[in-house]
């Protein structure tokens, strides 16, 4: 797949390593992944760290990202070979099938200890069912049920990871992925879902098994949602093994029937495939940047299969105070193309969705409550104060993880231990930045009510942080409290 052209503020295209070690596993994993990708598309257009174009920075930000990140990953291995959200967690099953893939296709750029890879492997297959399945927790029954959906993940992850030296090893995997096959395989008929339909065709294209490769590219056909110019295909479970869900959701179901459909095709076995074409471009296809209503400038479009970066251009006097419209106006083929349009931008408390002390941000299934609450404004320095919060999707619970985060006043100390008790109450981690403490929450019937205590250290009269509650997975649905004045004597 090509590298799509696109629009982005100067500088934007810069791959950098924004984690540390007290960063989650899926966290370091994720940042690092999109710079894997960078590398292998790249990588295919054989552009490297000595290419004369702007390219060769994204190269070098992109090797130096999955470099930091492996350099991280290692240390969170659990000893049963696992990886957990959290270190001082359970070792979760799909995301070691996630770090898995990451650093089998990291191998190809970066020195991977086949230890970390064959520990992670041995982990997944030690929690292989007797009828082949990997399991999920099910709140409603308590316990533990299989779960086709992680299976095919889980299947594919270890279908796709490096051969391992060790004859008897290889054996094991083989084993275990042709029992999880036969475990999916028995169960073509309930399958409606193109997430699991997509990592299926992956699994079993790798591991060589074609009994079923058309039932795979027949479901991904029938899935297929056209719309317009356009194919798509939805996220039909409440959410992925990661909880993603909604717009994210789709994206990600969509990119992974493309990939399946793009292996299925590269199979070369003469059957046709619903994969939607490219369309190249004859002779100079150009695109003209309107800004309101003003050409800005042209840019040449690449061909349909070429790999390149991103076309940046910088914005700046075209732009005014209030609402701006940019339009893309082609002369050439109408073929598909990205353009994304970062901004920076800011307006007035008063103007602003923030409402004072609580909020609530309707939606179907994705409304949010959020309330914090200080116990006093004005202290003297070294007192210490406490903040309640409570936070809550309302109406469904199963869409996964909420990131609260509570902005502070300037120079003040947060008490660890109060943290460590809020895990007590819906909070599954956190992190202290200097204005904010970043609280991850996992949804619960009538939501996560916590507290925390901090202390000023110095005198001051200023505006805390403002706080904001949001979808890991969907951002743009969140809800957010104004900043609060404090004054320390």
């Amino acid at each position: 797949m090509p590298l799509p052209s696109g629009l982005v503020l100067k500088n934007a295209s810069k791959i950098c390593s924004p984690f540390s070690a007290g960063n989650p596993t899926p966290v370091i994993t994720s940042i690092a992944y999109v710079s894997l990708q960078a590398l292998q598309l790249l990588n295919k257009a054989g552009v490297d760290a000595a290419a004369k174009d702007s390219r060769a920075q994204v190269y070098a930000g992109a090797l130096k990202s999955v470099r930091d990140a492996y350099a991280l990953l290692p240390s969170l291995q659990q000893a049963s070979g696992g990886f957990s959200y959290w270190g001082n967690t359970s070792a979760d099953v799909a995301l070691t099938a996630y770090v898995l893939r990451f650093l089998t296709e990291a191998g190809e750029f970066v020195e991977v200890d086949p230890q970390i890879l064959s520990k992670a492997r041995s982990y997944l297959i030690s929690q292989q069912s007797p009828p082949g399945a990997w399991a999920r927790y099910d709140w409603s029954t308590k316990g533990q049920i299989d779960d086709p959906m992680k299976t095919a993940y889980v299947t594919r992850a270890l279908a796709t990871s490096s051969k391992s030296s060790d004859a008897r090893e290889r054996v094991m995997v083989d084993a275990s992925v042709g029992k999880a096959l036969s475990y999916l395989d028995e169960r073509i008929s309930e399958w409606r879902d193109p997430y699991l339909v997509g990592n299926y065709a992956i699994a079993a294209v790798a591991a060589g098994r074609q009994e079923h490769v058309a039932n795979a590219r027949e479901l991904l056909s029938r899935l297929a949602h056209n719309e317009g110019s356009t194919t798509y295909w939805n996220l039909e479970a409440n959410t992925t093994p990661f909880y993603g869900w909604g717009t994210a959701g789709r994206l990600e179901t969509t990119a992974l029937a493309v990939e399946a459909l793009a292996k299925l095709q590269a199979l070369g076995d003469g059957s046709t495939v619903a994969m939607p074409a490219g369309k190249n471009v004859t002779g100079d296809d150009t695109a003209s940047v309107v800004v309101n209503g003003a050409k800005l400038t042209d840019i040449k479009l690449p061909q349909a299969e070429e790999v390149v970066g991103p076309r940046v251009l910088d914005f700046g006097k075209e732009l005014k105070g209030g609402t701006n419209r940019i339009a893309i106006q082609r002369t050439g083929d109408n073929g598909a193309m990205e353009t994304n349009v970062i901004t920076s931008y800011y307006v007035s408390w008063p103007q602003a969705d923030a409402t004072q002390t609580e909020n609530f941000k309707s939606g179907d299934t994705r409304a949010l409550k959020l309330k914090v609450d200080f116990d006093r404004r004005e202290v003297k320095v070294g007192e210490t104060l406490a903040c309640r919060v409570e936070a809550e999707r309302i109406g469904f619970a199963g869409y996964g993880m909420m990131i609260a985060e509570i902005g502070l006043p300037p120079g003040v100390e947060v008490d660890r231990e109060s943290l460590e008790e809020a895990k007590q109450s819906g909070v599954d981690g956190y992190e202290v930045q200097p204005d904010r403490v970043v609280f991850y929450l996992w949804p619960s019937a009538g939501g996560s009510k916590f507290q925390f205590m901090f202390r000023p250290r110095i005198g001051i009269n200023a505006m805390s942080a403002p706080a904001i509650l949001y979808d890991y997975y969907n951002p743009e649905a969140n809800a957010a409290v104004s900043p609060i004045r404090f004054n320390v004597q």
